[in-house]
């Protein structure tokens, strides 16, 4: 014989929901920074890794011609002000999104038991 759980047992309130989803959300997020401190330190090897076969390819007499050059150079300052402007819209983007959960998983919900029905 099956035995039906008590009415108890079967309740799962807003706040037990809610609790729940905070939790994985901010697993979620911890996750995230930690997989994106990751990337950003392979990242920091490719470039280092880069940086140095550039050195030992090129002589420092060419790569200072090359970064004289008239054209190059407004192209890498326009380069470099183009990735710093991605960066800064996906930072934003990325903490807005964060702060705009944790906002909603942190606001205080009255207590239904404490209300009076009107």
């Amino acid at each position: 014989m099956q035995t039906q759980p008590s009415t108890d047992d079967r309740k799962i309130g807003l706040e037990d929901l809610t609790r729940s989803v905070r939790t994985l959300v901010r697993s979620s997020r911890n996750l995230g920074l930690e997989a994106t401190k990751v990337a950003e330190r392979e990242l920091a090897m490719a470039i280092q890794v880069s940086e140095e076969i550039r050195d030992r390819t090129v002589s420092q007499e060419f790569l200072k011609r090359a970064r004289a050059d008239k054209l190059s150079s407004k192209f890498r300052v326009d380069a470099h002000r183009g990735v710093d402007l991605l960066f800064d819209a996906v930072s934003i983007a990325a903490i807005s999104f964060t702060d705009l959960l944790e906002g909603i998983l942190d606001e205080q919900r009255p207590d239904p038991a404490t209300q009076s029905e009107n």
